[in-house]
């Protein structure tokens, strides 16, 4: 950033003397010196570490993607289709008709999304979670779960 030079001129016709002048000047530097400087300031990198898991997890990922070997990215720009109200997605397949299957964790349920409705449950799962999702030639949809199996 280049530096700034300001010019002060008095107004034609205004004679400033003793503590005027001075009261006239300590209002100009007050006002001046926070943008002289806050804009120096604000190009300025922010340097931090973050030594556990906890300093991590208290942070807010919004826009990034977090790898499996500890590399943030930015993430793809994400739309919200429909909220099943689970803690994890585990799997997701497209059926015939253009519906989006969506296995969740922590209950084992099966939602289905249709375009621009909310999620419906079509299968209540006894295991915690359903990792994968398929759909057959038939139009059958197949799920597997976990931890026994459905």
């Amino acid at each position: 950033m280049k530096n700034q030079i300001f010019t002060i001129r008095k107004p034609a016709g205004v004679e400033r003397r003793g503590s005027a002048t001075l009261f006239y000047f300590l209002g100009l530097f007050t006002i001046l010196y926070p943008l002289c400087f806050s804009a120096a300031e604000a190009v300025q990198p922010k340097i931090w570490q973050q030594n556990s898991q906890a300093t991590f997890e208290s942070g807010e990922a919004e826009g990034v993607s977090l790898t499996r070997d500890g590399t943030v990215t930015l993430s793809p720009g994400l739309q919200v289709v429909a909220d099943t109200e689970a803690a994890f997605v585990w799997s997701l397949v497209e059926g015939p008709q253009g519906d989006l299957y969506v296995g969740t964790g922590n209950q084992g349920r099966i939602y289905r999304v249709k375009v621009g409705a909310d999620a419906e449950l079509i299968f209540d799962s006894p295991d915690v979670a359903i990792f994968s999702l398929a759909v057959g030639s038939d139009g059958a949809l197949y799920a597997g779960s976990s931890p026994d199996g459905v």
